[in-house]
């Protein structure tokens, strides 16, 4: 689980180049302030996994039905923008 969040959480910081070429990410300071709020949405994430473990398969299958209806909701968004800005 610490893996998921990980790379849910961490951005990438500056992509710069090496010596040989290669890509080197160079991570910026974070305010204490910006650590205080990413501790607040990890631990958020982390509870919502943990209560998802205890799920019935039921309510798993209705929660990824949910989620595609929102998915679906803001992709027919935005096809009917682009429409309108094309038109």
């Amino acid at each position: 689980m610490s893996d998921f969040l990980d790379r849910v959480m961490n951005d990438a910081g500056r992509l710069e180049y090496g010596a040989h070429g290669c890509a080197v990410v160079s991570p910026r300071k974070r305010s204490r302030k910006e650590n205080a709020r990413r501790k607040a949405v990890r631990e958020k994430l982390e509870r919502g996994l943990q209560r998802r473990k205890e799920w019935t398969p039921e309510q798993l299958e209705e929660e990824e039905a949910r989620i595609q209806a929102e998915i679906n909701a803001i992709l027919a968004a935005r096809r009917a923008q682009d429409q309108d800005q094309a038109s």
